[in-house]
């Protein structure tokens, strides 16, 4: 069975030293004890083989991928590869889909009887796009995904090629908490892709000073408090993407933790359908709801998108004052507004605590790892595995995605972070996962098909308020 947490000591991860940053807000301070998986992603649009070269002070062009590697052996042993490799994967912000274009790149020039190709979709046309062409015993011979329930059906179906026998030093590179959402039966089936993202508050420091908001919230009261105050300045005062469902998932599985503690969704995760009418599950919901009173997401959430950069832009063009978003978000404040950042207008700061709430303050909600898989129905595996061992695993792509924003899940590497230069962001990333009590799965992620797509649902009707907290318990305890 699937658990939502696995041990932070699994996790390995050392803080790095120094005060917060400026921009940071508050930052949780406590002892590692627990972490595992992930959120939804994707911050562009469309799909695209070519994406844009990253802008703005966190990416610049990436450095070639294909001239160093890691101590160790990731270089792909045995015959040279060759032929074609097709790989899909997510569109994200600008910065990180050039590092993505460069791995490719590199692997082609340094194996010209190879060709891999990427092609990009937006999350949701990603997800349904690869449930159908796996169904059918067809699709890429690599695939995006986020670990977790999904894949592990896909494990079961038979789609999934284990990775273990081709890549023995897997375990040896990243860390066991990355690893432990793509392990199934002990084989291992997907390689960490992308940086950790912990979902945070990204807000606009202009509009906060403007309505007298001296610092981020750190308390449930001072959230509200300082949506009442954006909201009277006339911002919208949280932009929210309503119009791709995922992220209300952000709201709700923060508030269940906060309120309950990560036992609620581990209950629900181990197959408790009863868990679902949880006290926590109930009074988060009831807590959305009264927020949706309240005017925090101004009118017009339900049409917003993410997947076109839409949430953010109401942030850096000065409409909104603050959105809850995964960390994937940076790389399209850099891409889309790279003068917004740089001015340092751009702040972030953690979901804040609830008082009197069962969850330990540090808990996060995201993605410990986005992952590639191999198809077990491509006709060219060995090209396919060798692309995952030397670009995913070679120290030109590890920098590339410090300088875009990103921290990926591997050990030791905190003297990279300190050294990629030019981001506060992802040193405060690093400390927020080093110190995380839990680090949650995103719920459509972690369960198992039937729930995961019920609870999107059920959620599209709660924040629009056609159902009740109660109905939505209800309607999910029955989730197949």
């Amino acid at each position: 069975m699937l658990t939502a947490l696995v041990t932070a000591s699994a996790m390995t991860l050392a803080a790095c030293g120094g005060s917060e940053s400026a921009n940071t807000g508050t930052t949780p301070n406590l002892p590692s004890t627990s972490a595992s998986a992930a959120s939804p992603d994707s911050s562009g649009s469309g799909e695209s083989s070519t994406p844009a070269a990253g802008q703005g002070s966190a990416s610049g062009t990436p450095a070639g991928t294909g001239s160093t590697t890691p101590s160790g052996s990731n270089t792909a042993s045995g015959p040279e590869p060759t032929g074609g490799v097709s790989v899909w994967a997510g569109v994200t912000g600008d910065a990180v889909n050039a590092v993505f274009k460069q791995s490719t790149t590199d692997f082609n020039a340094k194996h010209p009887g190879v060709r891999v190709e990427l092609t990009q979709y937006n999350a949701n046309d990603l997800k349904t796009k690869t449930q159908v062409a796996l169904g059918a015993g067809e699709g890429p011979d690599i695939f995006n995904g986020y670990g977790g329930g999904i894949l592990r059906a896909y494990v079961e179906a038979g789609h999934v090629q284990p990775l273990d026998a081709d890549i023995p030093d897997l375990g040896d590179y990243f860390l066991p908490s990355a690893l432990a959402n793509v392990t199934f039966d002990g084989k291992v089936y997907a390689v960490p892709m992308r940086g950790t993202q912990p979902v945070s508050f990204f807000y606009n420091k202009d509009i906060f000073d403007k309505v007298g908001l001296a610092k981020p919230p750190t308390t449930w009261t001072e959230l509200l408090d300082a949506v009442d105050k954006l909201k009277a300045g006339g911002y919208t005062p949280i932009s929210l993407a309503g119009g791709d469902k995922w992220p209300y998932l952000m709201w709700e599985s923060y508030l269940v933790d906060r309120i309950g503690g990560a036992d609620v969704f581990n209950k629900i995760l181990a197959g408790d359908s009863a868990a679902w009418n949880d006290p926590a599950v109930v009074k988060a919901n009831e807590m959305i709801q009264e927020l949706i009173d309240r005017g925090a997401f101004g009118t017009t959430y339900v049409s917003t998108a993410s997947l076109t950069g839409g949430a953010s832009a109401l942030v850096y063009t000065g409409k909104a004052g603050m959105e809850l978003m995964g960390a994937w978000a940076y790389g399209t404040y850099t891409g889309k507004a790279p003068d917004f950042v740089s001015a340092g207008k751009l702040g972030w700061f953690p979901f804040p605590a609830l008082e009197g709430g069962k969850g330990d303050p540090s808990d996060l909600v995201g993605n410990v790892a986005q992952y590639y898989s191999v198809n077990a129905s491509s006709s060219n595996k060995s090209a396919a595995v060798a692309y995952l061992k030397e670009a995913m695993m070679s120290d030109a792509y590890v920098e590339n995605l410090l300088k875009a924003g990103e921290v990926p899940p591997i050990k030791g590497i905190s003297g990279k972070v300190d050294a990629a230069g030019g981001s506060d962001f992802t040193k405060y990333v690093y400390r927020l996962t080093s110190g995380a009590a839990s680090y949650q799965m995103s719920w459509d992620q972690a369960l198992p098909p039937g729930p995961a797509a019920a609870v999107l649902e059920n959620l599209d009707q709660l924040f629009v308020k056609a159902i009740t907290p109660k109905q939505f318990s209800e309607r999910m305890a029955a989730a197949k």
